[in-house]
């Protein structure tokens, strides 16, 4: 354990305004709205319980303790906190307001199983189910679409705005106020879903005064919570779970089982690194192998192997 006797003196008693001035180096690096705001409600989950002047020593304890209380929490709530919490001070360091970052030694839990594989039939079940005849349900085809076709990540799809889309090159683009990781990217976008977004975009503009791709029944931007909210509805209707999640993580392992590869896939996804991207490496190699397993031509050459019975 690093022994200090006390943080910076100046800022011991202020750990807010320190929280405020890196949210402003933050957005100075462009970051998206929504990664600013999980930095703040983060960072103050964690001051509002231990917001009482400390030296470095208490501040380890307290971490520990924050941790430990939350060690119970969902996999993927857990592994947010951690995250948010631990690039916050390993700028303290960086700044020379903390001597090292007392989370360096609490781990990510794994997260190999909240990646749940949904099968071919249940999300051809899922595309049948919007009614394309209303514009909720061509909306909803339309954004399920562009998921199933990209891993599209629900925020980024619903902050399309008409600008993005290249109809002619098949192509959409991602601002960097809009993804999550502040880099933009380009994403391939098949025939089918384009032709769907393109003619979207027209009803939008005959309809309101918008730029929006995927808006409500009043012409305003589409929620994370209002899709969350129609994938919900579809779940039921197909006596299956799907959430706007999972559509990201059916695009990946799907991808990799029709034969495309890691390294092209991290790009579309927009992964800063290939960690994530070797979860899906995994469920693609599972299912490799389930299929050899049952199709290996070993099989049929060899037959049915006879019992070996052992001479006494």
């Amino acid at each position: 354990m690093v022994k200090l006797t006390k943080i910076t003196p100046q800022i011991e008693d202020n750990w807010l305004e320190i929280m405020d001035n890196f949210i402003l180096y933050k957005q100075a690096q462009g970051l998206a709205d929504r990664t600013i705001e999980d930095y703040e409600y983060h960072i103050s989950l964690f001051f509002k319980k231990y917001s009482e002047p400390i030296n470095y020593d208490e501040l380890e304890k307290n971490v520990l303790r924050y941790f430990a209380e939350s060690s119970k929490l969902a996999t993927g709530t857990f592994n947010i906190r951690r995250k948010n919490l631990n690039t916050f001070f390993n700028w303290c360091v960086q700044e020379g307001i903390i001597p090292a970052n007392p989370i360096r030694h609490i781990k990510m839990k794994k997260t190999e199983g909240r990646i749940r594989p949904i099968s071919p039939e249940d999300l051809k079940k899922l595309l049948e189910k919007p009614n394309k005849k209303t514009y909720v349900g061509f909306r909803d085809y339309t954004l399920i679409l562009l998921s199933l076709d990209t891993g599209i990540r629900p925020s980024e799809a619903l902050s399309l705005v008409e600008s993005d889309i290249n109809v002619r090159a098949g192509e959409v683009f991602i601002r960097p106020e809009i993804a999550k990781t502040g880099t933009s990217r380009t994403l391939p976008v098949s025939k089918e879903a384009i032709t769907s977004m393109a003619r979207l975009v027209s009803i939008n503009k005959k309809t309101w005064d918008t730029d929006f791709v995927f808006c409500t029944c009043e012409g305003q931007q589409m929620s994370i919570s209002a899709w969350k909210q129609r994938m919900t509805y579809y779940s039921k209707k197909i006596k299956t779970p799907i959430s706007a999640y999972d559509l990201r993580h059916a695009f990946a392992i799907l991808y990799l089982r029709n034969g495309g590869d890691a390294f092209s896939l991290q790009r579309i996804m927009g992964h800063t690194d290939m960690e994530m991207t070797k979860y899906y490496l995994k469920f693609s190699q599972s299912d490799l192998q389930n299929a050899h397993a049952g199709a290996s031509p070993i099989k049929s050459l060899l037959g049915r192997r006879k019992k070996i019975v052992k001479l006494k």
